[in-house]
This record gives C-alpha cells, structure tokens and sequence, in this order.
C-alpha cells in the first residue's frame, strides 16, 4: 500500500527538509539499465523490486534516477518511503541552438515530462539537466545557457509547483548556476580528502544561500581495489557531514550500467556488483547513513556556549528570535537577553521563555550592551546574534565543530539568511547593496563577519577587550573583527552555521540603516584611517565580499579562466575588484558636484550641460548594478526592478553623505589609497562579427584538439601570423593574415554515439587596430578639408572616396575570410575530417 504520508523534501535554508523535518539527503544514483523497457532505463520489476529492498537496507532515503521511470517502479518506491529525483533527458550534448526550433521542443518536453509525474508522491524534483560539456557551453556562452536552463526550470514549475529543480554542474563548468533552482548540485570525483575538504568548502560559499548537494561522487573498482573505494566513500561521507553539505548522492547502486547504447563494463563504480553483492563500500556507506549527518555526533567535547542577543525596542521580532534559540540542538548552552535601555516592554517577552537570563542597562549603545553579556556570560564561547534572527538548529554545533577542527582561529562566523519576503517592498530590499554580509580572504578565512553571527573564544575576546563602546548603533563588528586580525589571529567561517536574519520591512528602514552605516564608517575612519580611500571615502577591503543574492559571487565584472582551448579541468570565475570608476561616481562627492554643476546651469549652460551628464553616468552605473541582483521571482516585476534601481542609485549616496558629515565632525581624514579601488583599463571596443561557420564529420573518435593541432601546425608552415588562446579567452587561434583584418577561430566538438564525432567551426573577424587608425584618420581628413572648402560638392566626393576605401576593405577582408575557411577544410580532409557530412537529428540515447 502507498504510504499514507507522502513525503516530500523542501528547501530550508542552507538545508533541506523531508516531511516538515530538518534532514539529510542520503542518495544514490540508480540506473539506466538495458531491458528493452521502452528507454525507461530500469531493469525488470522483480529486480527493481530487489534492488529497491537493498537501497533502504543500505539506509538511502533519496533515488537520482537518469531516466524518466515507470508508474509502478514509483509506487514501489513509494511502499518503502524513498523519494525519487527525475533527470530530464535532452540533446545537451550537442549545440541546442544550431536549430532555432529545437530549443521549443525541448521546453515542451519538459513540461510533457514534468506534466507525467507531478501527482505522484515518491517524485520530490528533478534535474533540469547533467555537466553540459564545458566546452559546449564556450561555444554557445555560458549566460545563454544559463538563461535557457532558467527557462526549463520555470516551464517545469509551472506543471509541478511544489517539486524542487536543479541543475547538476560540476567543477568544469562551476559557473554554470542558474539562479532560480532551488539548491546547488555539483557532480565531484576527487580521491584525496584535502583536495574534496577544500572543493567542499568553496562550494558551500558559490552556493550561497541556498542548500548544497553533491549530486554524484564515486570511485570505480575496476582501477581502484574494493578496500580503496571503501577508504575513499567512507571519508568522502563522513567531510560531507562534518561541512553540513544537505544532500549526498553517491554514484552509483551497482556496477551495471547502460547508456550511449552500449553496456559499460570498464565503469564500476556499483557498492554492489552486477550480481547485487555488496562490496566493502557498501557497509561503510550504510554506517554513515545510518549515522545521519548530525554535527554533534562529531564533536570530541562539549564547550559551554554563551548565546548573547542584545536588543533596543525589539519586541517585534525578539519573541521569534528566543523561540528559535529554544530548539537549537545543543547540549551546553545558556541565553542572555542585555536590554539596552528599552522604552517597550522587553522583559515580559524574556519571562515567557524558560532558561533566558535578562540583563538591562541604561541605554549605552550595542558595543556596550555586547560588552555588559559577555561580562556575564559563563561560556567558553561567547556566541552574538541580534534579536532579529532566528538560528538554525544546528547552529552552535556547526560553530563548536569549526573551533574543533581548526584551533588556531581566534572567533567563526556564518551567514545570515534573509527569510522569504511577504511583499515587493522587502524583496527589493532584500537585493539591495548594503546589506550585512560576510567579506571573504579566500575559502577558509574572513576578513569580516557580521555581529548577527559572529562567535569568539572568551580569551581572544578578553585578549583585544572585547568591543569598543563608541560604535553604539554599528561598526562594532568591522572594527572588532579587524583588531583581532591587527594583532594576527584568524576568523573562520562555518557556511552550515547559519541564521535567518530579517532584512528592514520598508524602504525607510532601509535608508535609515544607511544612514546608521554611514556615521559607524565616519568613525570606523577615525580609528582606522588606512583603511580608507581618500577620493571615495569607501572603506578598503582585501577580501572579497560575497552577496548571495547576487547573479554572480560579486556585483562587479570578472574573468573566467577556461585553460588553453576550454579544456581546463577546473574551471573557475575570478572577480575583479572593484574600479574607481565604480566607486568615484556612485559616491557622494560625485553627486555633490553634479548637483553644483547643475545650479551652476542657470548662469554658464555648459556647467549645467555637464551636471546632467555626470547625473546620467550615476544613474546608468546604478542601472548596471541593478542588472547585477536577483529579485524573488515571485515578485520580479518592472516595479519591482525600477524600485531596486531608485535603491541602488540613493543607497550610496545618503551612506556616503552620513559618513562625509559625521567625519568632518570628528576630524577623521582617510589616509588609504587615492581611489579606493583599481584604476579602469582602456575600454575595449571591438565589434566581432560572425562571417562563417562549418562542420567537419569524424567518425574515428577525432575531436576538436587533433583539428587544432593541425591547424596550427599548417599556419606555422605558411608563415601565417596566429595567436592562441592564452586560457581567458572564449576563442582557440586569432589569426592575422594582412595588415587590415584579423580572424578568430573557435571550435566545439558534438560527442555522438560511439566513436562519432561532429566538429563546429566558426568564424569571427574584426579590423585590426591599425585598420581602424587610418579608417578614423582618413575619414576625420575628408571631414576637415570639406568643412574647410566650404565647398558642397567636396562632401559628395570625399565620402564617395571613403566609400570606395570601405569596398577594397571589405573585398580584402571576403578574401581573407574564404582563404581561412579553405585552410580549414583543407587541412580538415587531410586528417579525416569530412565536410560534407553534418549529424541533423538529435541522437536516440545520451553518449558516454
């Protein structure tokens, strides 16, 4: 019989829950086999049956299944409570653009598939799709295919509402995330534990706010022994628990395994063999689902943790706040409750919930209120919230595990989660610049951790006397966090450590705020001058600082290294830091000099012209940082984005202005570096234009590296000028035949069934610099000596010069383009590459 309560798992923060309860994902791949069931993938219904039997023994609550599965295997799943993840099987491995129409007929598909399972109850989500190849997503642009898994995800929500969707990436392609998918998966095979804890770490901060599951990790026994796959899964599991990874699926249930229509013998990465017998990995896999993944089960003592929470008139969200405390799982702890001179009625809340010592001062400030609760406090932790948070709750247990494993760091810190905003106004400000946020050094260390969760050793406290009492709305944290640094300790970060912070409920809150950030920086300035920029007044950062809420890890551009060709293994986004640029006209100063400009207007209307022009640069770097955030999708609208624009555009303004008047007040100069952020290189205008592409059939398993190869080689033969891509480039060769054009090559490489191979080439050209200086000069000449003549027919004649100058150019540059493509073809046949022969229909079966 069908169970009677129908699980389902849920998104909870930096976790996941499995009917209504905080749980840990334990799965396992299962399939596809051959059975010539109708290319469902399973094997025949007794098997599965047997099969499902040994999964539940082995104590998974979770199948990853990579084809779309029959009714009754579903039932059966659903008789023994496991929950099922559908993949969506799609023509990813070849370029789904090429086809204008395919792009539709897959979106169709994926609500057809979606539509087919959305009432049944073991289905939980789906994967929207599985390591599209990297170089793939080079050749088509990785924002273009992010767009279109967006889009897949949205057109399968619209026919299962309450199912999750994502997207299996892996290191590769580790920037391929689509906003919109409810967790992040990533595909990972590394065999040493330091290599996996590093990776681990770094994805938990790429995943942001949203739960972190590794969707496939294995280790075959065909090149490894049965004891070494053992030894691998055994730690593998035990560091996803320890980093409260939510989701762990292991690839895969047995050594069979079907697909790009052929068995797979050489692959082994089963915990049983093809005979269903378990394997040593198999027992060490079921301890640790047994197990669970609750981080005090790895804790070798229990420190006493301090949880202090300061409040000033926040009757409104503190009762929320102590509830939450309430169930924190975790066997030492005491609460304090430091009342800062509150004209509301805190007490009567405090008294409501058992175990929470209320401590009241006069009104002092949140430095001193924090000072007064560690005075009091009796642990060996002093662990800060606000009374606008709600921690998790595993959250003192996640900070206690990180003090254990690395005890050279002096205080750890998490992130602080926005809860799910009610209406347009707080989704708006929940995406808003100015938030507080963590500001990474790199995967391991902070360089700051907001006081909303910020824990610290009582002796690091007592070593830099806690905080200083003159930061008495914010600016606490930023200077405590940076005197612990000045005297060389460490600050880490425990990514599962985290707790639901309420971001300000209007938009006045929200520039109240601000304002209250401005004046903490005017005195964060006094004390920390070097800190600062003298142009901008901005405070320097060496970190990075993330912004989970953010379409990218940063608000700013950055770079993607790819490896020569693509073909890099791990293949990673870096942010560039932030430009004067950026800083300079988003400021105050700016902004006050535009304005003067403008009143100035009334009597030169040039100045007045310039104000204008500087008011629309601000607006437009505003706009450009708008583009940059992501909005609830349940409240993304044009009003929604005009509202985040009039944010972003006022929010620097009214900070810097606060911070400019309160610094002039207190005599604080800046003594940082000029510009507060890296001079802007020379823009880059180039406009390639697409002149050609071809495709080459190789049905020996050639790909696009021997083309290369040999296109390289026969360049160098005929003395053809040629760059090659240097790893940062989306292009493989730049070839540079003549003085005026130049041309980029760029490959990609379709992987068919079998040895099968279809190879794109295209074809990009742009003048070269030299080019576009005589094409400017002569035109400005034609211009001059015609305004100079004065003489009508002068126009007539220079511009039918120039047009002529522009034919030979573009007859030069036809030239050009065709001899490229000839070598190409040319050097393609030599080696076995047919260009008569190009692979129209999408294959019946995904290719190994």
């Amino acid at each position: 019989m069908p169970s009677s309560q129908p699980q389902a798992w849920k998104a909870d923060g930096k976790f996941l829950q499995l009917n209504g309860e905080h749980s840990w994902m334990r799965g396992i791949t299962y399939g596809p086999f051959y059975s010539g069931r109708a290319s469902h993938g399973l094997p025949s219904p007794d098997q599965f049956m047997r099969d499902l039997d040994q999964i539940c023994e082995l104590g998974a609550n979770t199948l990853r299944l990579t084809r779309s599965p029959t009714q009754d295997f579903l039932a059966a799943c659903d008789q023994r409570g496991l929950q099922t993840l559908i993949g969506l099987n799609w023509e990813d491995f070849i370029d789904f653009f090429h086809d204008p129409a395919l792009p539709k007929r897959i979106l169709r598909s994926t609500r057809r598939v979606v539509s087919e399972f959305h009432e049944s109850p073991s289905v939980s989500g789906y994967f929207i799709g599985n390591e599209v190849n990297a170089q793939l997503v080079r050749w088509l642009g990785r924002d273009r295919v992010k767009e279109f898994l967006e889009a897949m995800i949205d057109a399968g929500r619209s026919c299962h509402p309450g199912a999750l969707f994502a997207y299996a990436s892996y290191p590769t392609t580790e920037y391929l995330m689509p906003d919109n998918a409810d967790f992040v998966a990533y595909n990972v095979y590394l065999e040493h534990r330091k290599d996996f804890a590093r990776y681990l770490r770094r994805l938990q901060l790429l995943a942001g706010n949203r739960p972190l599951v590794i969707s496939e990790f294995g280790l075959s026994t065909r090149q490894n022994s049965n004891e070494h796959q053992r030894k691998v899964l055994d730690w593998a599991c035990e560091e996803m628990a320890l980093q409260g990874v939510a989701g762990t699926i292991l690839f895969t249930f047995t050594d069979e395994w079907f697909t790009g229509g052929r068995d797979l013998s050489e692959w082994k990465f089963g915990l049983v063999d093809k005979q269903r017998q378990p394997k040593p990995a198999y027992f060490a896999v079921q301890d640790h689902f047994r197990k669970g993944a609750a981080p005090l089960s790895f804790l070798t003592r229990i420190p006493k943790i301090s949880v202090i929470v300061c409040t000033y008139n926040g009757v409104r969200t503190l009762d929320d706040c102590l509830r939450w405390i309430a169930r924190v799982d975790y066997p030492d702890f005491e609460v304090l409750v430091v009342d800062d001179g509150s004209t509301e009625n805190v007490r009567a809340i405090v008294e409501k919930h058992t175990r929470v010592r209320y401590i009241k001062q006069k009104h002092a400030g949140l430095s001193a209120a924090r000072n007064l609760g560690a005075k009091k406090a009796n642990g060996e932790i002093l662990a800060y919230t606000d009374d606008d948070c709600m921690p998790d709750r595993d959250w003192l247990a996640h900070l206690a595990l990180a003090f254990q494993r690395d005890p050279e760091v002096a205080a750890v810190g998490g992130p602080n989660l926005p809860p799910p905003p009610e209406n347009v106004t707080q989704a708006c400000v929940i995406a808003a610049p100015g938030a507080p946020t963590q500001v990474m050094l790199n995967d391991n260390d902070a360089e700051h951790i907001p006081g909303c969760n910020l824990s610290v050793l009582r002796s690091e406290f007592e070593a830099i006397k806690g905080f200083e009492e003159r930061y008495d709305v914010a600016g606490d944290d930023v200077d405590f966090c940076w005197r612990l640094q000045i005297r060389g300790k460490r600050i880490g970060f425990a990514a599962a450590a985290f707790v639901w912070h309420y971001r300000r409920f209007s938009a006045k809150a929200y520039f109240r705020q601000q304002v209250g950030y401005g004046r903490a920086e005017a005195m964060l300035m006094k004390q920390h001058s070097k800190r600062f920029s003298l142009l901008s007044g901005g405070a320097r950062w060496f970190g990075t600082i993330y912004q989970p809420d953010a379409l990218s890890t940063t608000d700013g551009p950055s770079r993607l290294y790819q490896g020569v060709f693509g073909n890099a293994l791990f293949q990673s986004i870096y942010p560039e830091a932030v430009t004067c640029f950026t800083a300079l006209v988003s400021g105050f100063p700016w902004t006050l000099l535009s304005l003067v400009c403008l009143i100035a207007g009334v009597i030169s209307p040039s100045l007045g012209l310039v104000g204008l022009g500087m008011l629309a640069i601000t607006a437009w770097e505003a706009w450009r940082r708008t583009r940059c955030r992501r909005i609830d999708p349940r409240f993304s609208s044009k009003k929604a984005r005009t509202l985040l624009w009039l944010m972003t555009l006022i929010q620097p303004i009214v900070r810097g202005a606060t911070r400019s008047l309160h610094s002039a007040k207190l005599v604080a100069v800046p003594r940082g570096p000029i510009f507060g952020g890296t001079l802007p290189g020379f823009p880059r205008i180039a406009f390639w234009k697409k002149v050609g592409q071809v495709a080459v059939w190789n049905a020996e398993g050639k790909n696009r590296d021997e083309l290369l190869a040999k296109i390289i080689k026969e360049l160098e033969l005929h003395s053809w000028k040629h760059q090659i891509d240097d790893g940062w480039q989306d292009w493989d060769i730049e070839v540079l035949r003549n003085l005026w054009w130049k041309v980029r090559i760029t490959t990609v490489t379709e992987y068919h069934t079998g040895k099968n191979r279809l190879t794109r080439i295209r074809l990009a050209s742009h003048m070269t610099r030299a080019n576009a200086i005589i094409s400017a000069l002569l035109l400005a000449g034609i211009i001059g000596t015609s305004w100079y003549m004065k003489w009508q027919a002068m126009w007539i004649f220079g511009f039918g010069i120039y047009f002529l100058w522009w034919l030979l150019l573009e007859v030069k540059h036809q030239a050009f383009v065709s001899r490229t493509i000839r070598l190409i073809l040319t050097v393609g046949e030599a080696n076995g590459f047919d260009p008569t022969r190009e692979e129209k229909d999408p294959m019946p079966d995904r290719p190994a």
